[in-house]
């Protein structure tokens, strides 16, 4: 082949594992969350709006483990966002909602514990 279509080939691997890199070591740091008295927000890069979880349409939630979440939500396939922004993490927190196409939300929170309580708290008063 001509050098040309090499260096093509070579451009688009490199992008392509730069992009694995973000998606499987630093993705769990490109996403934030806010929490307010009626959703969770997730943004990605602190601006974009990834997607949103109501508190009502949470039927549970707790703290598992990243090996628990996957099998739980069979590798990831039915988990929004994906499992794949949990590398270097131990503990997520696995959310399962009563509606929507994608039953299972798995968040990584910096500290799943005070999270876990805090969206817990706000089920408690937006359903009485």
């Amino acid at each position: 082949m001509n050098q040309v279509v090499w260096h093509a080939i070579l451009a688009m691997s490199i992008f392509f594992a730069i992009m694995l890199f973000f998606a499987f070591f630093a993705g769990r740091y490109l996403m934030t969350y806010k929490v307010d008295k009626e959703k969770i927000g997730i943004k990605l890069f602190w601006v974009i709006p990834y997607f949103r979880i109501s508190i009502q349409n949470i039927d549970w939630l707790e703290v598992v483990s990243v090996w628990e979440a996957t099998i739980r939500t069979f590798g990831g396939l039915y988990a929004q966002p994906h499992l794949v922004s949990t590398l270097g993490v131990s503990r997520v927190v696995l959310i399962r909602k009563k509606r929507g196409l994608f039953k299972y939300a798995v968040l990584t929170p910096k500290n799943p514990d005070q999270f876990v309580e805090d969206i817990t708290g706000r089920m408690k008063s937006v359903n009485s």
